[in-house]
């Protein structure tokens, strides 16, 4: 239950509190509850949907996006925006991981920051109340599988990440998806459902490409740029639930 408490602490703004001090391996411990925290912002997100019937889609899209920004508190949004100014600058690894060290957003993490909101929006407003429940699981899946692909480019706590996840964390969250997916059944029609999963498996795959090609700049990679691929599958996988709702009706 700490570990638990630990990573609600440091992917959401639930308050909790964690008596003591804690190390590498008790947080290393609390990787395997990072689906979970995915699942609660799903919930919570869904959740926001549901009032379309009254506030009209646009407006619960907005809300579902705005309550999500508010329990993880814009944290792997801001590794987006670091991550956009980082590699948008063009220089070597020691320059790009200096520039995403600055805690100052700069023109390329504006432009990634409101791209990501118009889109989530938008495709939220699209995709729906069942996409929306979903996102944040895919969004954290793509953040294990880029972690365990990859080895970190610096110390501190995103080492810690990037060293922890396991292979059976990717699995866990992987299956947790699919049961999820599959308990929507009674909801949506079942070529819906295969439809958003092969939009989860893309969006993987989508994260896991970019990311890959961010670490062969710098040897690796950042808690920034994991906090990207949470963003970045998020959105692709929105996307294509959007498409694949317009294929499937």
């Amino acid at each position: 239950m700490r570990s638990f408490k630990l990573m609600l602490a440091f992917f959401t703004r639930i308050p909790v509190r964690v008596r003591g001090e804690y190390g590498e391996a008790e947080y290393r411990k609390g990787i395997k509850y990072l689906p979970l925290i995915g699942v609660m912002l799903g919930i919570l997100m869904g959740a926001a949907m549901l009032l379309s019937r009254w506030a009209g889609v646009y407006v619960s899209a907005f809300l579902a996006l705005a309550a999500y920004l508010g329990l993880s508190g814009g944290l792997h949004v801001d590794g987006m925006a670091d991550t956009a100014d980082g590699f948008a600058a063009q220089r070597d690894r020691e320059g790009t991981l200096a520039v995403m060290k600055d805690s100052r957003i700069g023109t390329f993490g504006v432009l990634a920051i409101c791209l990501y909101a118009a889109g989530m929006v938008v495709c939220l407003a699209q995709a729906g109340f069942t996409a929306a429940a979903l996102c944040p699981l895919s969004g954290r899946t793509a953040a294990l599988l880029c972690a365990r692909i990859n080895k970190s480019a610096t110390n501190g706590m995103g080492r810690w990440f990037v060293d922890g996840v396991k292979t059976a964390h990717i699995v866990f969250s992987a299956a947790l998806f699919m049961a999820a997916a599959a308990s929507f059944l009674l909801l949506c029609r079942w070529p819906y459902i295969a439809a958003l999963t092969a939009a989860f498996a893309a969006a993987q795959g989508a994260a896991a490409f970019a990311v890959h090609r961010m670490a062969r700049r710098l040897d690796g990679v950042t808690g920034d740029i994991i906090g990207f691929s949470i963003e970045f599958a998020q959105l692709v996988f929105l996307v294509l639930a959007s498409l694949a709702i317009n294929i499937c009706q």
